[in-house]
């Protein structure tokens, strides 16, 4: 539903729309009641509230901010605090059904002793419930066997019990008293009960520890002390100087038990232990004391009374958070002076001294000093954690890192706090650190302030280099404000040139330049030289960069510019210009149009190059031969094993072939495992090349055989040589059975010789001739 600032903006909006109230009108209603809360010396808001501050404040409902609202101290209840000994003397309470409890538990707490049935089971039970009226009191005979109260929840947090623990127990006395009263011995007996009274930690499995007690004497009766004090009396058991931790989940249990019983008898100064009253009268015999003791009369113990309105027996602690954690300022300043580019530095030390490790949140809240919420745009952030984040709520912003810290151990966290752009000098926030984990906390404070102590103001300028420049046509020099100050600042920039070739106007971007600290920022100066300038003229260029911030604090520097008649590379660069124009470029990139195409066409160029060598070496098969000489005998085979390898991205179907088989030297024969190989992307086939001498080939010849794969699809072919070489071939030839006729002859007669030649080789002799001689 509706909130009730919802339901005030919706009147507010209404109230506008119909009588044209402004939203400055409504502001200044806020302004005035937290004016008039200025009288009030307590009042929450102890500064003066604006106009300006109210219009700024926080949204909560438009057009309603935090300051049109009350503060959250309007209408508080109040809730008066006084000493245990007061609040006796001003008894008040509050009784209803139910059980009051709180979130966390802390400081002085009372834990009444009750009984509670469940059926016919009684459980001994601690809580802060003080006995109802009409309750009847609960009894128990103290004895030597221990009796435990234990407090009915277990705590939610990790809490330390520290101090003084009172215990108040309501004794009744009075079978003594009857036994006493009987024969008058007040001058004669002196009867203590010696308790003892125990702190016990139970764990979640009912694991249970004592780690405080004390062993009290808690009565000295006599027959006048008995009638002064009635029957019911209160009794305290202090057990001091606790200091002990009850962990989360874990529950306290209360322990009490008699270990020993004294008689004193003082006029014979004798002292007995352990008694019981059923013992005395032979105890006293033995002085020749004599008595006559009814036996209604020998009660044993007193009685303790609890759980009622007039026997409210119960135990009193001090409950504090752990403060295992400590959260120290390392060093720098607590509060500290920033420019309005500054930033503030806290370093701290988170130290956890406790036994058991812990996580912990560092969370760290700038708050305007006047408004008391976080101004916006201050940022922190943070070195040394493991993580971080931020809460924003109720006009707070709270940014926290997360650490995690084993026991007994520390760690150094790095705290930045960064002024936002528009802050002003005099702005501050004051800032507050805490370490918050589950097993303690701790805080430091301090504050920054936007100051101008602190500003240094510094400039440096870097300068181009000189140069020449054509003739009638203009250039720009690009310079960089070096800020070496600490705080942002605004420069301007005077020009000076001994022809007038630039002035204050040919600045751009036009001063004042802001620049960071410690940043560079560039500017140009434009130079035109006029067309009727000699050649070779020279113009001194005077730059000045000064503070805004401060105008005593400049720097100047200078660069010399040469006139010359254009270069072919000016005339190139002239030649693109003219046409940049023609297109229309100027209007878009400026002056540098003209470079901006010749760059443009010089990279065409050099991409259609790029892709034209691509496509000329770019391979559609592979062909691999590990092996590609072989030597074959006469008449016999060798085997080439060649491997085909598609290295594109599509399948593709290759013709192979022996391109010059028709051509190979005589007695040379091949053949192909394969003439049509399908291969796909990436994928690789072998294929045997077998090559044949037959014995009409040349002795000292070889064969190269050209293998060829083209692909149907991209008819680019590839080629691989092999060479097979002739092993072992010879020619032997030698003459048998010659014979002459006739056998005599003379001159002019015709001789006939017959023979025969024979070739004892492994390959043919060709072209064999014979001479005689």
């Amino acid at each position: 539903g509706v909130t009730f600032p919802g339901l005030y903006a919706m009147i507010a909006k209404r109230h506008m729309y119909e009588y044209g109230t402004t939203r400055e009108q409504i502001a200044q209603v806020a302004v005035k009641n937290h004016e008039n809360g200025l009288l009030n010396p307590d009042a929450q808001f102890q500064r003066k509230i604006t106009l300006d501050n109210v219009l700024n404040a926080p949204p909560v409902a438009e057009p309603l901010t935090m300051l049109d609202c009350s503060p959250i101290s309007d209408g508080a209840a109040a809730l008066l605090l006084c000493p245990l000994e007061k609040d006796r003397d001003y008894p008040a309470s509050i009784t209803f059904d139910g059980t009051l409890r709180e979130g966390r538990e802390l400081g002085l707490r009372r834990y009444y002793l009750h009984d509670e049935t469940v059926g016919s089971k009684v459980t001994h039970t601690l809580d802060e419930n003080p006995p109802m009226e009409g309750s009847d009191a609960k009894k128990w005979s103290m004895s030597d066997n221990e009796r435990y109260w234990t407090l009915s929840y277990p705590y939610n947090y990790s809490t330390r019990i520290h101090g003084t623990v009172n215990l108040t127990l309501y004794l009744n006395y009075s079978d003594i008293l009857e036994l006493l009263s009987e024969f008058s011995p007040e001058a004669l007996l002196s009867l203590k009960y010696n308790v003892k009274a125990a702190l016990i930690d139970v764990d979640e499995e009912g694991n249970s520890k004592e780690f405080a007690s004390n062993v009290t004497s808690i009565s000295s009766v006599s027959f006048a002390s008995l009638m002064g004090g009635g029957l019911n009396v209160p009794t305290v058991i202090r057990i001091n100087s606790v200091n002990h931790v009850m962990e989360k989940g874990h529950s306290l249990r209360l322990g009490l038990a008699i270990v020993n019983r004294t008689l004193n008898v003082p006029s014979i100064n004798v002292t007995i232990f352990n008694f019981s009253l059923s013992e005395i009268i032979y105890l006293l015999n033995l002085f020749n004391l004599s008595f006559s003791l009814p036996e209604f009369s020998l009660g044993e113990t007193p009685v303790l009374m609890y759980d009622s309105v007039d026997s409210p027996s119960n135990l009193e602690l001090n409950l504090a958070p752990l403060d295992d954690i400590r959260l120290l300022l390392k060093d720098g300043k607590r509060d500290q002076l920033v420019t309005r580019a500054g930033r503030a530095y806290f370093n701290v030390t988170v130290k956890n001294t406790g036994s058991r490790d812990d996580n912990i949140k560092v969370i760290v809240t700038p708050v305007d000093p006047t408004t008391t919420i976080t101004p916006f745009g201050w940022n922190v952030s943070f070195t040394g954690v493991d993580g971080t984040g931020v809460i924003s709520e109720f006009g707070y912003k709270r940014s926290y890192g997360v650490i995690s810290l084993p026991a007994s151990s520390s760690r150094d966290v790095g705290i930045v706090v960064t002024p936002p752009e528009d802050v002003d000098y005099g702005d501050s926030v004051d800032v507050t650190i805490e370490a918050i984990g589950g097993r303690g906390s701790d805080e430091v404070s301090g504050s920054v302030t936007v100051s101008t102590d602190v500003v240094k103001i510094g400039v440096d300028i870097i300068k181009p280099a000189d140069r020449e420049a054509r003739i009638g046509r203009s250039f720009n020099y690009t310079f960089k404000i070096v800020n070496t100050g600490n705080e942002v600042d605004s420069f301007l920039v005077k020009v000076e040139s001994d022809h007038g070739w630039a002035n204050d106007s040919d600045v751009f971007p036009v001063p004042p330049i802001e620049v960071m600290p410690g940043e560079e920022k560039e500017f140009n100066v434009t130079v035109f030289i006029p067309s009727n300038v000699a050649a070779g003229t020279e113009d001194f260029l005077v730059v000045t960069v000064s503070s805004s911030f401060d105008p005593s604090k400049q720097r100047k520097t200078g660069v010399v510019t040469t006139a010359v008649y254009p270069s072919l590379t000016q005339m190139i660069s002239e030649g693109f210009d003219s046409f940049a124009s023609q297109l229309g470029l100027n209007s878009v990139l400026g002056s540098s149009a003209g470079t901006v195409l010749m760059v443009v066409f010089f990279v065409t160029v050099v991409v259609f190059v790029v892709i034209a060598i691509y496509l000329w070496r770019r391979r559609f098969v592979l062909l691999i031969c590990l092996d590609r000489v072989k030597e074959v005998e006469p008449g016999k085979k060798t085997r080439f094993e060649v491997v085909l390898r598609n290295p594109t991205n599509q399948r593709l179907t290759y013709d192979v072939r022996v391109a010059n088989e028709v051509s190979l030297p005589e007695g040379w024969s091949v053949s192909l495992s394969e003439r049509e190989v399908k291969l796909d992307p990436d994928e690789e086939k072998k294929i045997s090349l077998f090559v044949e001498a037959s014995y009409d080939v040349d002795p000292d010849g070889y064969a190269e055989i050209k293998v060829e794969a083209v692909p149907k699809e991209k008819p680019k072919a590839e080629r691989i040589s092999l060479v097979a070489m002739v092993k072992g071939a010879k020619v032997d030839l030698y003459i048998s059975n010659v014979f002459h006729w006739p056998k005599t002859f003379k001159g002019g007669d015709v001789i006939t010789t017959k023979l025969a030649v024979h070739n004892r080789g492994n390959v043919t002799a060709k072209n064999v001739s014979v001479k005689l001689s």
